[in-house]
């Protein structure tokens, strides 16, 4: 494995999630125009299609998960051209799909909203620009903010899933207002852009010892479920489009016989409602004598105790809390990737 990047690198990486914790708050505040988008017109239950270009396809997976969760519905993710291949043929009228397309102008998702639209599908846009040609041939476009400096992989793919996710929680506001999860969701993302610039102001030295811990192994493996493995996914989706082969993720029970050449970060929470199964794995670590890396919240006191270095994320609703987990994996990705 590659060293750590320098200080100067951390620092820069730093930065970015600054400047995505800004993008958050612009996010938040357009909280009245996403729910006039949702209340435009009302919503089948299920399925809901999340639809994706190609560069956007790591976007999704885990707002499938809080689709499911939240409205109790089908959910879906597929990529344009295997959408119209697959499902086009199931879909039913009101029928809900979002296209996930930045720049508005991707030619397959386009063939996609146009041919669901004309089946009575539902169709909204997730983008920057509302006068995109997607965006016009949606019914509605939920528009991502600007952003003062251009944001590249991950830190765009993480302002897309953070929007999504919200997305999902308007439309669960809505649709169905009794889940018991919704009051800490809402703290959870209004607190959610303080938390992600405190991780970018004052967790660098801990994930720096963190990669100076990891960098002796041959391997590394990041281990979640629920919403956390979501987060672990993306960041390996990450590490391959950096040509990273070094990274393995996976369910916990994958790594009850762990591998001494192998390191692994247990990924969870005090809100996740699987945290019993990292501390398993943790314990299966201990009795090979091999380290316990964490990433997990300041309330998750049993995995926190367990491992030799942990990462201490400030606490969070399950969903908002693997979002945070997911700025640090990704920071890691980045620097073991370099």
């Amino acid at each position: 494995m590659k060293a750590a990047c320098g200080t100067g690198e951390h620092m820069n990486i730093g930065s970015k999630w600054t400047e995505v914790a800004r993008a958050l708050e612009r996010l938040l505040q357009q909280r009245h125009s996403y729910e006039d988008v949702i209340r435009d017109s009302h919503w089948a239950e299920g399925p809901i299609y999340v639809v994706s270009e190609t560069a956007s396809r790591g976007a999704g997976c885990l707002t499938v998960r809080a689709l499911e969760w939240l409205l109790g519905w089908l959910a879906v993710l597929r990529g344009a051209e295997e959408f119209c291949a697959y499902s086009l043929p199931m879909l039913r009228p009101r029928s809900v799909l979002l296209a996930v397309t930045p720049e508005g102008k991707d030619a397959s998702v386009l063939d996609s909203v146009r041919r669901a639209a004309r089946r009575g599908v539902v169709c909204y846009a997730l983008t920057r620009d509302p006068d995109s040609p997607i965006s016009r041939a949606a019914r509605g476009n939920f528009t991502l903010p600007a952003c003062d400096e251009g944001l590249s992989a991950p830190f765009s793919t993480f302002l897309e899933e953070t929007a999504l996710a919200y997305i999902s929680f308007l439309a669960a506001r809505l649709y169905n207002p009794r889940h018991p999860e919704l009051e800490a969701l809402e703290k959870g993302f209004a607190e959610l852009p303080a938390q992600l610039e405190w991780i970018s102001l004052q967790l660098p030295d801990a994930l720096r010892s963190l990669l100076g811990r990891l960098k002796g192994f041959d391997r590394v493996a990041f281990c979640g479920e629920g919403f956390h493995h979501d987060a672990t996914l993306l960041a390996a989706r990450l590490a391959l489009g950096l040509g990273w082969p070094g990274l393995r993720v996976d369910y916990p029970c994958a790594f009850m016989r762990p591998d001494s050449r192998q390191a692994i970060v247990l990924v969870s929470g005090s809100s996740c409602k699987t945290k019993k199964t990292a501390l398993s794995v943790s314990e299966s670590l201990r009795k090979r004598k091999m380290p316990v890396f964490s990433i997990t919240d300041h309330n998750d006191h049993q995995l926190a105790e367990a491992s030799d270095l942990a990462i201490i994320l400030p606490p969070s609703a399950e969903l908002t809390g693997s979002l945070l987990a997911l700025a640090c994996l990704d920071w890691l990705v980045l620097d073991l990737a370099s």
